[in-house]
């Protein structure tokens, strides 16, 4: 799996979906101009990536707000 890294803008928040360093994290703000297309990528890449995980995975949610 290979990982999934956004770096956040001033309206987007930072994305890091990394299964080899077991991080997944959502932070900063999130005010995209068109948040379904901003987050759509990610949630196909989750729906891809995470389908099989067995174990349990810690997620972050660090908005700012």
């Amino acid at each position: 799996m290979s990982a999934l890294i956004l770096e956040a803008t001033e309206f987007t928040p930072k994305v890091v979906l990394d299964p080899g360093s077991n991080k997944y994290e959502i932070s900063g703000e999130s005010r995209p101009e068109n948040s379904g297309k901003f987050y759509e990528p990610i949630i196909t890449w989750m729906e891809q990536n995470l389908k099989g995980v067995k174990s349990g995975i810690t997620f972050e949610f660090k908005f700012e707000y």
